[in-house]
């Protein structure tokens, strides 16, 4: 039987990536708004689903940073570590920030 290739990579253009990853910096801002909100409602489960989401979301883009403080804030919703909540979407915050610079400077110029 002839062996068939399932997958054939090919290059992303340069603006598909940059298009790419523009959308996926408005999608994870939105959800930080969201994440804030939930938070002042305490509402437990929508915030791990929208951490859940940015950290795959992040893997995907190989978003390393962004990716662990995702994981880190999943975990301290889990948890119920409601005090440190409102550190942890600080440092989700600066996470989005920090990559959104690099991924400008690096591949959106």
């Amino acid at each position: 039987m002839e062996e068939v290739e399932i997958f054939t990579p090919t290059e992303l253009k340069a603006e598909s990536y940059k298009k790419l990853l523009s959308d996926f910096f408005k999608e994870v801002s939105d959800d930080l708004e969201l994440l804030n909100a939930a938070l002042k409602e305490l509402r437990l489960e929508e915030m791990r689903r929208l951490a859940h989401k940015i950290k795959g979301t992040a893997s995907s883009y190989s978003a390393v940073l962004l990716f662990t403080k995702a994981k880190q804030l999943e975990i301290l919703v889990q948890d119920k570590a409601i005090i440190k909540l409102e550190i942890g979407l600080k440092e989700l915050a600066s996470a989005i920030e920090r990559s959104l610079d690099y991924a400008k400077e690096n591949f959106m110029n």
